[in-house]
């Protein structure tokens, strides 16, 4: 078997928040806008869907557009960890 070894993380990562509406959908241009904004902020990685942005009350859509839209507004191309939590078993 071969060991792989995984990077330690180190710096500063901020954990966002999922920006949302009061009926709760997803405010897609907000999640755009605060990705661009902390991402020139000098962090050194960026930590999303964690209990911080919703992962429990997301459904499985959501979660792939976040991470789509994530990457696309990533421009420093900064490392993603990237939360998979949720409370449903579908």
């Amino acid at each position: 078997m071969q060991v792989t070894k995984l990077p330690k993380f180190h710096g500063v990562a901020p954990a966002l928040v999922t920006p949302m509406f009061q009926d709760r959908s997803i405010d897609w241009k907000a999640l755009s806008a605060l990705i661009n904004h902390v991402s020139q902020g000098g962090v050194d990685y960026l930590v999303v869907q964690g209990t911080t942005g919703e992962s429990a009350t997301t459904t499985s859509d959501e979660k792939k557009k976040i991470s789509e839209t994530i990457k696309a507004s990533n421009a420093y191309q900064l490392p993603i960890v990237y939360g998979s939590g949720g409370n449903d078993t579908v």
